[in-house]
């Protein structure tokens, strides 16, 4: 009688063992492929990133620069900000955007500058910076 209770407890002790050793299978399994998922999820992030391509032309006449945005990526861009680089002053001006550009498609912008040495970064919500740069007035790339 007592070795049939014996075998009978030790029978659930091994159900609950087996029990919990495929949870812990089951559940890194899982945290496998969440891990998986948000690996892949970053790479077709760094491969969208990496193929954004814009092709700026910009105008600066009497303090207004002019700016068209062609995209030229397979990918939609979103500027999502442009900050302005006063380089006689030394100050940075955040100027808050949301410019969606369809591949293939042009937007316009206008900023107006106060100095004819400037910085102009094009930032968008996957983090690439496009550049113009104004020195002595005149628009360089």
């Amino acid at each position: 009688m007592a070795r049939a209770i014996s075998n009978i407890v030790s029978a659930l002790i091994f159900a609950i063992a087996i029990s919990a050793l495929i949870s812990l299978i089951l559940i890194s399994f899982h945290n496998l492929v969440s891990y998986t998922e948000v690996l892949h999820q970053v790479e077709m992030l760094e491969m969208k990133r990496a193929s954004e391509r814009l092709r700026i032309s910009a105008n600066l006449t009497s303090n207004t620069l002019t700016v068209n945005m062609t995209n030229v990526s397979p990918v939609v861009i979103d500027v999502i900000s442009v900050v302005v680089h006063d380089r006689i002053s030394n100050s940075l001006k955040l100027i808050p955007q949301h410019i969606i550009i369809p591949p293939g498609c042009t937007k316009s912008l206008t900023i107006s500058l106060y100095s004819i040495n400037a910085t102009v970064l094009f930032i968008t919500s996957r983090g690439t910076c496009f550049i113009v740069v104004i020195e002595n007035g005149v628009v360089k790339y």
